[in-house]
């Protein structure tokens, strides 16, 4: 404000406070407002953390849920599966019936053969 005689008068007096009472009303006006905004937006931020905290809960739920059935079946077929050593002794003992029923099978037919050549020979 810029400074005046003592003789200002009442009125010019009361039409300076006015003024500055009206311009301090604008200033807690824009502040109210701008405090209105930053609560709105805060509440805003708030709600959109939120929701991005229970989304990323869930994701890991799911995750983790994922894994553990995962886990779980790499363990039933862990049990179910069959050591190289047990395969192998397995195989071997088919391997050691096919030989045996292959010799018979020749036997049986060169049995059969000569049986045959001895009925027709006669």
């Amino acid at each position: 404000m810029e400074e005046r005689p003592d003789n200002v008068s009442l009125r010019e007096h009361e039409a300076d406070l006015r003024s500055a009472r009206e311009l301090t009303e604008e200033r807690v006006k824009r502040l109210d407002e701008a405090l209105t905004h930053l609560r709105e937006m805060s509440a805003t931020q708030r709600e959109s953390d939120k929701l991005a905290v229970e989304t990323a809960l869930t994701s890991a739920k799911e995750l983790s849920e994922a894994h553990n059935g995962l886990l779980r079946k790499m363990e039933l077929q862990t049990e179910t599966f069959e050591t190289k050593a047990a395969a192998d002794a397995r195989f071997s003992r088919i391997e050691s019936w096919r030989a045996m029923i292959t010799g018979g099978l020749i036997v049986i037919g060169a049995v059969g053969l000569t049986n045959f050549v001895r009925l027709w020979l006669g």
